[in-house]
């Protein structure tokens, strides 16, 4: 019930059984990209992956995060989306 998937434009998390939240993030509104590890996540290699944007959703706390993905596949969407945030403020630098 969970998944995640980074396009062009935007990247895409979902997460939940009985209700299913999923989070649309386009790429210029991100602001910080995280991944965070517990103890329990390190002895399974696994981490978790947070978009973060500003926005009124993470006064609820529900972040766009891509839970419990393996270290190699959360390393990955991290490089990648810091890599799309880089680019979106280069070209808002240059407008």
């Amino acid at each position: 019930s969970r998944g995640h998937r980074v396009g062009e434009e935007n990247a895409i998390l979902r997460e939940g059984f009985w209700t299913r939240h999923t989070h649309v993030v386009p790429h210029y509104r991100l602001q910080t990209v995280e991944t965070r590890r517990t103890v329990f996540q390190r002895r399974l290699d696994l981490a978790d992956v947070t978009a973060d944007t500003a926005s009124s959703a993470t006064l609820t706390r529900r972040d766009a995060t891509a839970h419990d993905v393996d270290s190699e596949t959360a390393r990955a969407l991290h490089r990648t989306l810091r890599e799309r945030l880089q680019s979106s403020v280069e070209r808002a630098r240059f407008r």
